[in-house]
């Protein structure tokens, strides 16, 4: 007998069932029948399917059942410009920050991210910094 192709079933009812179709109809009648014997059963019905296949399927059922679908895939795409514009790490800064000086106390430091923190980032605190030197300079 010739193996039929998608669409060409033996069985009535089963006429346009694509085979992943096949599969998910054959493994909610019996889902713990094993891979091999249900290609085999659809094999015998028209449909060309290999138990690799059958297995995929009952894979993924499975993981739909328990609420872990697969992660998309592909490519994720470009960032919204508000997102990649907010983020610090894909921000370039203007001019190099310098190495701090050697004469910079701890308390310094611990006081100036106090400050940023109140300011809303580092980037806040810089251009309060960056107002507060034209503003005496």
């Amino acid at each position: 007998m010739a193996m039929r192709t998608v669409g060409e079933t033996v069985e009535e009812g089963t006429r346009g069932m694509s085979k992943t179709e096949a599969i998910r109809a054959a493994l909610k009648k019996d889902p713990g029948v094993m891979p091999k014997a249900l290609a085999e059963k659809l094999t015998a019905m028209g449909f060309e399917v290999k138990p690799q296949h059958v297995s995929t399927i009952k894979n993924v059922l499975k993981r739909e059942a328990e609420g872990k679908l697969p992660a998309p895939r592909g490519r994720r795409g470009r960032r919204p410009a508000a997102e990649r514009l907010a983020s610090p790490a894909t921000a370039s800064p203007a001019v190099a920050s310098p190495a701090p000086p050697e004469d910079i106390s701890f308390e310094s430091l611990r006081k100036a991210k106090e400050l940023s923190a109140e300011l809303g980032g580092i980037e806040k605190a810089k251009e309060a910094l960056d107002a507060l030197v034209q503003l005496t300079g």
